[in-house]
């Protein structure tokens, strides 16, 4: 016995009802197909519902935690978010990420991409599950001195396409932190904007012991707290084998800063193809840190409109 196309299960959730397909599903043990989409929306119209059947745009759930708790653990499931969708999030985990291999999907673009708003200083999305993925959000702090917006403790997380924009007066502290768990992190296609420096110090992104990271493609343009313990990305416990690059970085905020990226001794890893603007406290041999991590073609530069970036670090000679 086969499990039925993705057109099958639509004709059997049809027939009988997307709880009744569930129960055979239990009955035989096995899916009727790899993997369910579920839908949420709350936007004006959709008539979402944490008490619908969230199998079909017109009858969508209304939270995407609720959704999550839908999905069945490494079956492939997907959560589509519709264009318009919003949500606070107020307390940690919120949204709580905890079924693994779920696909989280924002559908939109621009402004119309689901957006979710950080209300309270302590409120996270909390990936503790493995294989989890979100991808098409736009995220904001709607309150001063957001900690943290996604803490993931699992590995192979992918953080696709989540735009970070500025509410006036209301910064966000981090953007990620990690525990050791989170092997295999993935951040890619990223446009983080916050021109204004939150309080408290600022590790943008922060890597605790994490293996395989790989954080390519981002934009960033950021003004951080005026200190040295501020910096953009960073692994604060050591990381190996790390893989930076491509990203384009603006770090602004102040002279006492001293790097963009930094990595503590015993990382190992390559940054490749780098490019970052900062402060004047920021030097050739300290915008890109790392023990032994291996640097080719970042480019660096302190002073905006006039030169263009040196290699950092400095270009290496042959023993």
């Amino acid at each position: 016995m086969f499990p039925f196309s993705v057109r099958g299960r639509a004709k059997v959730d049809s027939a009988i009802g997307p709880e009744a397909t569930s129960q055979l599903e239990r009955a035989l043990n096995m899916p009727l197909f790899y993997g369910r989409t579920f839908y949420v929306c709350n936007a004006t119209g959709y008539h979402g519902s944490d008490s619908g059947p969230g199998v079909s745009p017109n009858r969508p759930f209304a939270t995407i935690d609720y959704a999550i708790g839908k999905c069945v653990a490494d079956r492939g499931d997907r959560i589509l978010v519709m264009p318009g969708h919003a949500e606070n999030i107020a307390t940690a985990a919120a949204i709580a990420a905890d079924v693994a291999g779920v696909s989280i999907i924002g559908v939109g673009n621009g402004s119309l991409k689901p957006k979710l708003s950080f209300s309270g200083t302590a409120g996270t999305i909390a990936i503790s599950a493995a294989n989890v993925t979100f991808r098409g959000f736009r995220v904001t702090s709607t309150i001063d001195e957001v900690v943290k917006m996604f803490h993931v403790t699992a590995a192979f997380c992918t953080l696709d396409d989540i735009e970070h924009f500025e509410t006036a007066a209301c910064q966000t502290i981090q953007f990620l932190l990690t525990t050791n768990a989170a092997d295999n992190l993935t951040i890619l296609n990223c446009k983080h904007v916050q021109r204004t420096a939150a309080a408290a110090t600022q590790i943008w992104i922060q890597l605790v012991g994490v293996n395989d990271a790989v954080i390519e493609n981002n934009v960033f343009l950021l003004t951080l707290k005026n200190e040295t313990a501020s910096y953009l990305i960073g692994g604060t416990t050591a990381c190996v084998d790390s893989f930076i690059h491509r990203n384009t970085i603006h770090q602004a905020g102040g002279n006492t800063q001293d790097s963009c990226v930094k990595f503590v001794t015993g990382s190992t890893g390559v940054g490749r193809e780098n490019c970052a603007i900062t402060g004047t406290g920021v030097a050739t041999t300290t915008a890109f840190v790392g023990d032994a991590m291996g640097w080719f073609d970042n480019k660096w530069a302190d002073t905006i409109g006039t030169t263009s970036g040196l290699l950092a670090p400095a270009v290496d000679t042959d023993d």
